[in-house]
């Protein structure tokens, strides 16, 4: 028990700490006596709606571009030791690249790679 004991005094004193700030930031911080709430544009009124239209292509691309990316951080590992596994690790491998594979050819037979205005 004596080694958790520095860990437990150590997480008490933090979350007091922690809730000494969220309190010292309620007391000192500047109180605002406006009703009404504008957005912060560096001291600029604010023109036009505070809501823009936003192209849904955008979120498709970073998506595939996160599924992509990933997919290179798991293949990574097994390429750098390659030599050393086994003929279960490849066949597993070989799956989970034919499933990416199949997600992207989706992804161009429904022309979601077509960026268009």
């Amino acid at each position: 028990m004596l080694e958790f004991e520095h860990l437990f005094i150590y997480f008490i004193l933090s979350l007091v700490f922690a809730i000494c700030m969220l309190i010292l930031s309620f007391i000192v911080s500047p109180k605002s006596t406006k009703t009404s709430k504008e957005a912060y544009e560096c001291g600029n009124k604010p023109i036009g709606e505070n809501r823009i239209k936003f192209n849904m292509q955008f979120l498709v691309y970073a998506l595939l571009f996160l599924i992509f990316d990933i997919e290179t951080l798991f293949i990574f590992p097994f390429a750098l030791c390659f030599d050393m596994i086994g003929a279960f690790v490849f066949v597993e491998i070989t799956v989970f690249i034919g499933l990416l594979l199949l997600g992207l050819i989706y992804a161009i037979k429904k022309k979601l790679l077509r960026f268009e205005k």
